[in-house]
């Protein structure tokens, strides 16, 4: 894949993550339960006592991690720094999604969707960052 496809391809798991967080903003803004199809659960982890971090919703930080990848993203193939920050805040997202796996499997004992979509997505961000910074690197060489 060339350097622009993966800067899209970026940019587009960026706006699922957005959506997604911002769904689960809305409904913990609103105090209703998300809609979780046949996975229940999502209210159960919603309202656990880990889903906020020093009393903000990890949904919010939800939305602020993503809306900082959209601000990385589209300088992602003309900035070094830019790469290499993409790969942190990604590395960053996966350890968050690690921690959010742990509580939901052994700590809470309740599976959210929308939460293992971030995590997901966090992941695929951290791929295509670090692609991107070898690319950029192999490139200034």
């Amino acid at each position: 894949m060339s350097i622009k496809t993966l800067r899209y391809l970026f940019l587009l798991v960026i706006l699922l993550g957005l959506a997604d967080s911002l769904y689960l903003a809305i409904t913990t803004f609103l105090d209703i339960s998300p809609v979780c199809g046949p996975a229940h659960g999502c209210d159960v982890v919603q309202t656990s006592s880990y889903s906020r971090v020093l009393g903000i919703p990890f949904s919010y930080l939800a939305v602020v991690y993503y809306v900082a990848g959209a601000i990385i993203g589209p300088s992602l193939e003309t900035s070094a720094f830019m790469s290499k920050a993409a790969v942190v805040f990604g590395a960053l997202g996966v350890v968050v999604g690690v921690w959010s796996v742990y509580l939901q499997v052994f700590v809470i004992h309740a599976f959210c969707l929308y939460c293992s979509a971030l995590d997901v997505f966090a992941l695929v961000l951290f791929s295509i960052a670090t692609v991107l910074a070898q690319r950029f690197r192999q490139r200034e060489f």
